[in-house]
């Protein structure tokens, strides 16, 4: 993680384990439903259960990966405190980028479940 190059400060590190972690965790089990599933439509097999995950697991693990991502990028501010610098102008961009395009995203995703689990 690049923060640690910046911040060199002992309660930085768990709390980016934290976030790590919560982030490995909802990537980890997207990746291997959407890459087994793509795997398996090589072959012309898309199991139903393996659908249901692919279009299902997103309303738990995307809210769950965001929320990880932000612990991660927000460490700094855990750690240092609130104070004006460039960090803070990139998170306050990233967060209203993230607010705006977030919903966008999840209403998506769920019209695409309604569409293939028809």
């Amino acid at each position: 993680v690049l923060i640690n190059v910046f911040i060199q400060e002992a309660p930085l590190a768990s709390v980016l384990k934290t976030g790590v972690a919560i982030c490995s965790f909802a990537w980890g089990i997207t990746e291997l439903v959407r890459y087994s599933f793509y795997f398996l439509s090589l072959f012309n097999i898309q199991p139903v259960w393996l659908l249901w995950m692919r279009y299902t697991f997103f309303i738990v693990l995307y809210p769950l990966g965001v929320t990880g991502e932000w612990i991660i990028l927000a460490a700094p501010l855990f750690v240092q405190g609130f104070s004006i610098s460039g960090y803070t102008v990139f998170l306050i961009v990233a967060f209203a980028a993230y607010t705006y395009y977030f919903p966008i995203l999840y209403k998506y995703m769920w019209k695409q479940r309604s569409i293939k689990l028809k």
